[in-house]
């Protein structure tokens, strides 16, 4: 039904979001998707595009011109979605940046807030209001030193966004976030240690996605040496220490998630000072160059 197909709903990375289908579905299934815009920053030319891999399924319309829409007005789309047969049917949709998602199960986690990392381990939060303006940065920790890169993500499924940091001393610190508004400092938990990788002095960058398709986040993490570490969340806000270890052929400086790729898995963008280079999903924690 409705209910538990839109509850799965989960966002991959970015403005990409994944929808598991019932198994065996077929018939007929309508469902509305409605977005909003924060910022005031939509514009005629920004699409809702949805695909459904399967070979039996057609998606009505596959796609949706937003247009212009004021600051916090909800525009709506209803789609539907017909299945001839009875396979295993993946839903994707891609959405314009910035668009917040009602669901039904109200789990969607908008990135409202920018952390601000230092080399001397200051972390800092700043509120990105709705007309795009941000608030004056307040202190949350300074826990570890060289510190360049933040995972944000709602890692333990409550519907607000936390995060997590690696620095200098090799340990993974999380700060969930308690709810509390405005967003400053203390909107955060105290930081946690919650595993550990080797970053030969310095956390370089982290990306964060569903990587093993399990409806909880996962992020990735660099030092300063040619490895990825990639830790696997378990939805509570703690993670599988380590899950992966991926070699790479330089320091890896930036990272990016997305799909890269005709395939259905999340793939790694990792920029260094001399390439970048895609290591390409191919499910539960395993990647190819």
């Amino acid at each position: 039904n409705s209910d538990n197909f839109l509850q799965s709903m989960n966002r991959l990375t970015g403005n990409l979001y994944s929808i598991a289908i019932p198994l065996n579905f077929k018939g007929n299934f309508s469902f509305l998707i409605e977005v909003i815009d924060v910022a005031g920053n939509r514009n005629t030319s920004e699409i809702v595009s949805i695909e459904v891999l399967g070979p039996n399924a057609v998606i009505d319309p596959t796609e949706w011109l937003v247009g212009n829409v004021s600051i916090d007005d909800l525009v709506k789309q209803n789609f539907t979605l017909q299945n001839n047969g009875s396979s295993t049917l993946r839903g994707r949709i891609i959405l314009p940046n910035f668009v917040l998602i009602n669901n039904i199960s109200g789990s969607a986690c908008s990135n409202n807030f920018l952390i601000q990392t230092h080399d001397n381990g200051r972390l800092e939060v700043l509120e990105i209001f709705v007309d795009g303006t941000f608030s004056t940065t307040s202190f949350v920790a300074d826990d570890t030193n060289n510190v360049r890169g933040a995972a944000i993500a709602d890692f333990d499924n409550d519907g607000d966004c936390d995060f997590a940091t690696g620095g200098s001393d090799s340990n993974i610190h999380y700060y969930e976030n308690n709810g509390v508004t405005p967003i400053t400092g203390s909107s955060f938990a105290s930081g946690v240690l919650v595993g550990t990788y080797s970053s030969s002095s310095w956390g370089m960058d982290t990306a964060t996605g569903d990587f093993n398709e399990d409806s909880n986040f996962d992020f990735v993490i660099s030092g300063n040496n040619a490895q990825l570490f990639l830790f696997s969340g378990n939805g509570d806000g703690t993670f599988r220490v380590g899950a992966v270890t991926i070699s790479v052929q330089d320091r890896p400086e930036s990272l990016e998630v997305g799909l890269f790729d005709e395939g259905d898995e999340l793939d790694i963008a990792v920029g260094s000072s001399s390439r970048i280079t895609i290591l390409l999903g191919t499910g539960e924690f395993k990647f190819r160059q």
